[in-house]
């Protein structure tokens, strides 16, 4: 009788174990992953320059981009969806100067002293006065999912980037497993209110910059490690090519110095060489990651939550980058 009821609690075992790894290998998981290979991974000369940052402020939840008002105080948004201002050195406490009900990632301020933003959620707004005017919720027929940084050019056009037209911001982690092109650059014209798209099929579209005399506008592929180009000038006007590729990290933000004729690029976290696969995950992986994301996210380092000189948190390496691609561009 003991065997017997032994053999049918293993039978029973193992039908449920049949039962699960069915589920969890043909049940929808809402990701679709493309195949790719990943380019090897070049060595790059380590260095912890950035260990001696000044710390202007404490304790701000998820600053993102910075914006330089007038007077010179530095402007940032935050994961509660305050935008605040502080003084250049760090002193004093922090100034509300409005709350977008998003999440505000990139901001500018433009001719006008309006400010600029691309939120998350909200789309692409702008304020002045505490007032928050809307200026885009969609592109192209497709509503913006995750508007995430901007660069306005001297006429006035913005240029602003849309991560990924399949995942908001609280699931960008799938955009990164699926590795599909759905990031969008994208150009609001304020003399007209229209939205145009100018470069679609990006890898998770994240930061966005002009370059000299605004001959071009560039675009970082976090999900590709490299950066993009589309020529707004010259006789490539109208043409996109790859900038730099193969970054030892995932890019993020970028931004042009004049004084450095150079461009600041910020990464999210250096790259991984051991994650690096040629296959998309299969449904048993995906189903899991997607339930566990912190299985797949970059390991951060340092004291998340503080606001450094030069706009970048402990983890985020920074490579300055000359204003032309130290390799051959490829056309697109």
């Amino acid at each position: 009788m003991l065997t017997s009821r032994r053999g049918f609690v293993l039978l029973a075992l193992f039908t449920l174990f049949v039962a699960s790894g069915g589920y969890l290998l043909f049940w929808p998981v809402g990701i679709d992953p493309e195949s790719w290979t990943p380019p090897a991974l070049r060595p790059w000369k380590s260095n912890d320059a950035l260990i001696g940052a000044t710390v202007l402020q404490k304790g701000l939840p998820g600053p993102e981009a910075v914006a330089i008002d007038a007077e010179g105080r530095l402007v940032t948004g935050l994961v509660d969806g305050r935008i605040v201002r502080f003084a250049a050195d760090g002193s004093g406490t922090p100034e509300v100067l409005a709350t977008t009900g998003g999440r505000p990632l990139g901001l500018k301020f433009d001719k006008g002293g309006n400010l600029i933003v691309a939120d998350a959620h909200k789309g692409l707004i702008s304020i002045a006065g505490g007032k928050i005017i809307i200026l885009a919720t969609e592109a192209g027929g497709k509503p913006l999912r995750l508007a995430d940084d901007l660069a306005i050019a001297q006429d006035g056009t913005i240029y602003f980037s849309d991560a990924s037209t399949r995942w908001p911001l609280d699931q960008f982690i799938l955009d990164l497993l699926e590795h599909r092109p759905s990031g969008r650059l994208l150009a609001y014209h304020p003399d007209t209110n229209k939205t145009e798209v100018v470069l679609d099929g990006l890898y998770f579209a994240n930061g966005v910059a002009l370059g000299p005399n605004d001959a071009y506008v560039l675009v970082t592929e976090t999900a590709s490690y490299r950066v993009r180009r589309y020529w707004l000038r010259g006789e490539l006007a109208g043409k996109s090519d790859v900038f730099m590729d193969n970054l030892p990290g995932f890019p993020d933000n970028i931004t042009w110095s004049p004084t450095r004729r150079a461009f600041w690029l910020a990464m999210v976290t250096p790259r991984d060489s051991g994650r690096s696969t040629s296959s998309p995950p299969t449904r048993f992986s995906a189903r899991r990651l997607r339930a566990c994301p912190s299985l797949c996210n970059p390991s951060r380092r340092g004291t998340p939550g503080s606001w450094r000189s030069g706009k970048t948190q402990p983890w985020r390496p920074t490579c300055n980058m000359p204003p032309t691609a130290p390799t051959p561009p490829s056309r697109a």
